[in-house]
């Protein structure tokens, strides 16, 4: 599949190991979740009642809307 977007041409493209997806999440979470937001790359064991234990990849925290900021758990999959 492609993808089409300001003139540019992006294509799927398939990682052999989930660490190398995280690793270009990391580095382009500016681009991938805006300017206005801050990521944070942290396995870190969560314990929720409703959900379970969960160990997310890293946290979201988007600033786009300064009165409505959003969190965000991200898990690359």
């Amino acid at each position: 599949m492609k993808l089409f977007l300001n003139n540019n041409v992006y294509t799927e493209f398939q990682f052999d190991r989930e660490v190398d997806f995280e690793r270009e999440v990391v580095a382009n979470s500016k681009l991938f979740f805006g300017t206005d937001s801050i990521y944070i790359d942290a396995k870190k064991k969560i314990e929720a009642k409703s959900l379970g234990n969960s160990i997310p990849d890293g946290f979201l925290f988007d600033l786009a809307d300064k009165d409505n900021p959003e969190f965000y758990l991200v898990e690359a999959v």
